[in-house]
Formats: structure tokens, C-alpha cells, sequence
């Protein structure tokens, strides 16, 4: 006798079923998989930000321990020298190989979560144009000398890492966004603004990462640092002249885009 072959199929139910368990597996992954790669960004820009700390400990070996500043005030836009100038070549020595002498992207020089080119790291700042750098410790301004590039005399600041008082607890140099995605070359401690725009430029550092922004500190040691531990640290800022707050840096960008102040809880339009 002959069986006749009988057709194998799924009822609804049992085919809704399977769909759910589906559905279930990937919300339970997802998550996972984009933790994982957020992870991925974070430990690749602290490697980064390594690379940096030992082209800025080499460059400070090879000047009698001065380190440039951030940036100088007395540049215009057009003309402003950036700290980084000073590491990939531009205005002296090639000491981290970032790129820029063979014209690729400096992404040694950018925060991994960075999609824009010139969203650099932000170097710690607190010079203040009446009172000198607030951290007079380890901080100073040049004197004045002519630059023919644009004219007229100009100063820039210096700073000798090895005078910093709190080396494991001043931050260095760090991940940093403004409101349009960018970035800036410095940071203070604090915002100016009062919950104005103007939060954004003197904060300066970004929470990009899982909650945290990744730090290099004085002594050359790497550290995701989350708000609360951000606003511990030791740092000064040219404002605390006038105003007498502890130091600490409470003000910074959201991942979001929109500034924050920690100690105040006040936001800033993105």
C-alpha cells in the first residue's frame, strides 16, 4: 500500500509564536550589540587620547618641560594657532603622526563618537585676561613678540606639567563637542552664561561616551570621568577670578547636544 504524503504546515498561532520569540531575541541583543559598540569607540578614543599624552610628554622633554597652551588670545580667527599645531606638524615637529602632513584625517586627534573633521580633543584652559592664568602654579602667558604671519604682537600661553600641584586630578585634555557638532580647541572649568548660549564655549567637554567623557590628566593617565567625578576634579577656570567657586568642572555637553550645568541643573538651548 501506498502512503499518500501528507503536507507539513504552520497553524497561525504557531507561526505567531515564532515570530515573537524572534522579536524577543532581537530586543534582547540589540541593546547588547550597541552597548558593545559604543564600548568599542570608548576604548579606541582612550587609546587616542594615550597617543596624545606621549606626544605632549615628548614634546615637553624636548622644550625644557613647557608644553604649549591651548590657544592664544590674541589671534584672530583667521590666524588662531591651535595646541595640536604644535604635535602633527604644522608648527613644529611631527610627534604623533596624526595624518595631517600626509594629508589624511586626523582622527588620532578626534574623539571617536566625532563626525565632523575639525571636532579636535579640548585642551584644558584658565587664562584669564586680567589676572594672568589662574593656575600660576604650572600656567603662564608669554610676553609679547611680533609675528609677521599676522602683523602685530601676540603672546601665547605655556604651561609646565610638571609644576601642576594635582596631576592625577586636573584634566589635561578630553573629548569635546560645541552646539553644532564641531568641537573646540580648549575648555575651562565652568559655564559663563547663566544658562545662556555662551554655556557651550567655555565648557567645552562632551559626554559622548557611555555616560562619561574620556579624560587625559596631567600626569598622562587616561580615565572616563562621569559628570559627578568631572565636577571633583581640580581644575580652575578663568572665571572663578571674579566669581570665588570651588574648582571642578560642572559644565559641559549632553550627548544630545544640549549644554548642562551639574551644580546648577540649568540647560542650555541645543
Amino acid at each position: 500500500m501506498k502512503k499518500k504524503s501528507q503536507k507539513i504546515s504552520f497553524t497561525l498561532i504557531e507561526l505567531l509564536v515564532v515570530v515573537a520569540i524572534i522579536m524577543i531575541l532581537i530586543a534582547i541583543l540589540l541593546p547588547a550589540l550597541k552597548r558593545a559598540k559604543e564600548t568599542a569607540y570608548q576604548i579606541t578614543c582612550v587609546g587616542q587620547l594615550r597617543q596624545v599624552g606621549l606626544a605632549l610628554a615628548t614634546y615637553a622633554t624636548d622644550n625644557d618641560g613647557t608644553n604649549f597652551g591651548c590657544a592664544s588670545p590674541d589671534y584672530s580667527s583667521s590666524y588662531r594657532h591651535h595646541w595640536y599645531y604644535f604635535i602633527n606638524g604644522r608648527w613644529a615637529d611631527e610627534y604623533i603622526k596624526s595624518g595631517w602632513t600626509t594629508g589624511k584625517d586626523e582622527v588620532v586627534l578626534r574623539c571617536t563618537k566625532q563626525s565632523k573633521k575639525n571636532g579636535y580633543y579640548a585642551m584644558y584652559s584658565s587664562y584669564h585676561a586680567q589676572s594672568g592664568a589662574y593656575d600660576p602654579m604650572w600656567m603662564y602667558m608669554s610676553n609679547y613678540f611680533y609675528d609677521p604671519l599676522v602683523g602685530h604682537d601676540v603672546r601665547w600661553p605655556y604651561n609646565k606639567p610638571g609644576r601642576c600641584p594635582y596631576p592625577s586630578s586636573t584634566a589635561y585634555v578630553s573629548c569635546s563637542r560645541s552646539k553644532d557638532g564641531s568641537g573646540y580647541w580648549g575648555f575651562n572649568g565652568r559655564d559663563t552664561g547663566a544658562g545662556g548660549l555662551s554655556t557651550y564655549r567655555p565648557a567645552g567637554l562632551w559626554i559622548g561616551h557611555i555616560r562619561t567623557a574620556n579624560v587625559l590628566f596631567v600626569d598622562s593617565h587616561v580615565s572616563a570621568q562621569a559628570p559627578s567625578e568631572l565636577n571633583a576634579l581640580l581644575n580652575y577656570s578663568k572665571y572663578h577670578v571674579t566669581g570665588g567657586q570651588a574648582p571642578g568642572i560642572y559644565a559641559y555637553v549632553l550627548p544630545n547636544g544640549l549644554g548642562y550645568n551639574y551644580r546648577t541643573g540649568a540647560y542650555t538651548l541645543p
